[in-house]
């Protein structure tokens, strides 16, 4: 009898145990507030395959995530489930770090469900794609691995489409502007500040977006022998942001810069005037030099041109063109061929030798 007891325990020991280790291996869920015990998923239902794919995904198995998202797209075309499915598929293709293609998957989840329950977490994955290609990371296709730059501006601007006035899309077109305001684009910049501009002119980042377009202006003026025109509408710019956003333009130092750009204007105009003089048009070089004076009076340039004024008046010489640098050098040559020879030291000794000898 005691034997019967002893084995009795050690049975109900052992089954207890076995339960436990089965509990144990048996994952559960959090839901409506409590934990559940998960299913096995099986292949047969479209529950039971996004269950397969949400766990291959958990368990880091990417390629087979990707995988297993195909089969299940084929297979269910009208399935309530295959936004997420597709969410999956793009997430697992940016763990396996190719970003374009995951983007394909982001965008096709997009454009089907534009409303969908993933929409916002898709799109922000579609911005770090472009953040990614923006700063170096590469397309892959094949065995290549490519510059992807250009790819990671237009998801941005795909952003901007998909979602028309959220703070994502301000994010993205002003991520354009900036990057092409880094790498010193300055043409690009400006239009993509002012495309920013004219869709969200009232955001918190307007005034970031005014002055950096200003500023983008203001750097494209190449010098005196170019176009002056992104120097003029620097200094429009500059007035505007200064009315506008008047803060911004206080720290910008924004009053000395139209300051600076005033005098490289009058700077201009007198060197387009003293041309004028240098090649024999006086009224052109005149006109030049009274158009700097009223338009600049309290330039140091307008104080020149009245000078130059004053003496042309009592018919002073005008200012002629100089000549270029290699036509000065053969004067000299021809100058120094008319010259006699200078004596050769030998020729010198020898006719020391015969005065001594006389």
């Amino acid at each position: 009898m005691r034997r019967f007891y002893i084995l009795a325990i050690t049975g109900a020991m052992v089954l207890t145990i076995a339960q436990g280790s089965a509990r144990a291996e048996q994952k559960h869920e959090w839901k409506d507030g409590t934990w559940v015990a998960m299913v096995k998923p099986v292949e047969g239902t479209s529950a039971g395959e996004l269950g397969i794919i949400r766990q291959h995904f958990a368990e880091g198995r990417y390629k087979k995530t990707v995988k297993a998202a195909k089969k299940f797209l084929k297979r269910y075309p009208i399935s309530p489930r295959r936004e997420e499915v597709m969410m999956l598929a793009g997430q697992g293709q940016f763990e396996r770090g190719r970003y374009y293609q995951a983007f394909e998957w982001f965008e096709k989840q997009l454009i089907a469900y534009p409303v969908g329950q993933y929409f916002q977490r898709s799109l922000k994955r579609q911005y770090e794609i472009a953040e990614a290609f923006l700063t170096g990371k590469k397309r892959i296709i094949g065995p290549l691995r490519l510059k992807a730059a250009g790819e990671g501006l237009d998801i941005l601007f795909r952003i901007a489409e998909h979602a028309p006035g959220s703070r994502l899309a301000q994010e993205a077109l002003l991520r354009i502007g900036d990057y092409h305001y880094a790498r010193r684009a300055w043409a690009e910049a400006t239009e993509a500040y002012d495309q920013f501009l004219k869709l969200y002119g009232k955001s918190p980042h307007a005034p970031h977006a005014m002055l950096s377009a200003a500023r983008a202006s203001l750097s494209g003026f190449r010098g005196f022998a170019y176009d002056d025109t992104p120097l003029l509408e620097a200094e429009q710019r500059f007035r505007f942001l200064l009315e506008r956003f008047p803060r911004t333009a206080e720290v910008a130092g924004a009053s000395k810069i139209i300051a600076n750009i005033m005098e490289m204007k009058a700077h201009k105009q007198y060197k387009d005037a003293e041309f004028y003089e240098r090649t024999g048009r006086r009224k052109a070089a005149e006109a030049g030099y009274r158009s700097l004076i009223a338009e600049s009076p309290t330039s140091r340039w307008a104080y020149k041109a009245q000078q130059d004024l004053d003496r042309m008046a009592v018919g002073g010489k005008m200012k002629r063109a100089r000549w270029p640098r290699f036509a000065s050098l053969m004067r000299s040559r021809r100058r120094s061929n008319n010259a006699p020879a200078p004596e050769s030291p030998i020729e010198t000794q020898s006719a020391k030798k015969s005065e001594q000898d006389k």
